[in-house]
């Protein structure tokens, strides 16, 4: 089920951009500290993984709404978004 980010900030610990490889990972990252985000590289949890491995960008719950306005004002395209529960369990989010 796809949450937005009303959800996120109530309810989320922690959330996750993926990345099309290392060097995208990186770029966010780049990107983000140089706004002020606290960001940092992470493998995908095999549970959201598609391809059975993957990279994400992780962020705050409070500063994903503007990490995501960031990243797209860049032309980072297809962002999918993750925010894990208190449980661990990640939810996909609207982007």
């Amino acid at each position: 089920m796809f949450r937005d980010n009303t959800w996120a900030q109530a309810y989320a610990v922690s959330c996750l951009i993926s990345s099309r490889s290392v060097t995208y990972a990186q770029r966010y990252i780049q990107l983000l500290k140089s706004n002020g985000i606290r960001a940092y590289m992470h493998r995908l949890p095999s549970t959201i993984s598609d391809a059975g491995c993957g990279h994400a960008v992780s962020v705050g719950v409070h500063d994903l709404a503007h990490a995501i306005s960031l990243l797209k004002q860049n032309r980072a395209d297809n962002l999918r978004v993750w925010c894990a529960n208190q449980d661990g369990e990640y939810e996909e989010m609207l982007t």
